[in-house]
């Protein structure tokens, strides 16, 4: 299962992909994560462009890679808001073969349905979009992100890849521990995600977040 949202990004000057908006110039990030707030794909546009037509162009960036063949690009579900309430989207989805959460806008009192299957979006899975917002608050955590002050879009877009890579990793490692999360007691881990990913940069060496040898005088 992936789910699928757009954020808005300010952005303090002129450049590649920055748009005109009711909250100002900036860019827009798209991004589809799965099940556990792992981003599989992102793409950065303009922000004066709708969410819904940039929805495939989010998905295509998907690649998973698996132990032998291509990498995975389909979901097998995705879970999405009201924004992404459309005909030709959900076609789209149907040609991927992938199945969808997305219920319908809310119309006025007057408006009859067409006629056809009507649309149902089951509330379990809708109820985890929340895992979308979490993510975008995780890479909240970059205050390079968080306003665009480059004019280039490829430079934005490469401190987006690297704060992608370093939720991953947190996230990666959090899931590793015992427990999934928690100690031999059965205490909860600090998430390092909530008190800012930067501590993580500052700290990559250490052994017990990333499994790498420590250098000592004996390899130098």
């Amino acid at each position: 299962m992936a789910f699928l949202d757009g954020s808005f990004a300010p952005a303090k000057k002129g450049g590649d992909q920055v748009g005109l908006t009711k909250k100002g110039k900036g860019t827009k990030w798209m991004l589809v994560i799965d099940g556990n707030g792992l981003p599989l794909g992102f793409h950065l546009e303009s922000a004066n462009t709708a969410e819904i037509r940039l929805a495939e162009a989010t998905l295509d960036t998907i690649a998973v890679p698996r132990p032998r063949g291509r990498p995975r690009q389909r979901p097998e579900k995705l879970v999405a808001d009201r924004v992404y309430d459309s005909s030709a989207f959900r076609a789209a989805l149907r040609r991927r073969g992938m199945g969808m959460c997305i219920p319908p806008k809310r119309r006025p009192a007057k408006w009859r349905p067409k006629r056809g299957r009507p649309v149902v979006a089951r509330s379990e899975d809708y109820r985890c979009r929340y895992k979308v917002e979490r993510s975008f608050a995780w890479l909240g955590n970059f205050r390079r992100l968080l306003i665009r002050w480059e004019h280039c879009c490829d430079v934005y877009r490469g401190f987006f890849a690297v704060a992608v890579m370093l939720v991953c990793c947190v996230v990666w490692v959090e899931r590793k521990k015992p427990g999934r999360g928690r100690t031999p007691d059965g205490e909860r881990y600090p998430m390092r995600i909530r008190r800012g990913l930067p501590q993580l940069v500052s700290r990559a060496h250490r052994s017990d977040l990333i499994d790498l040898p420590s250098p000592d005088a004996g390899a130098l």
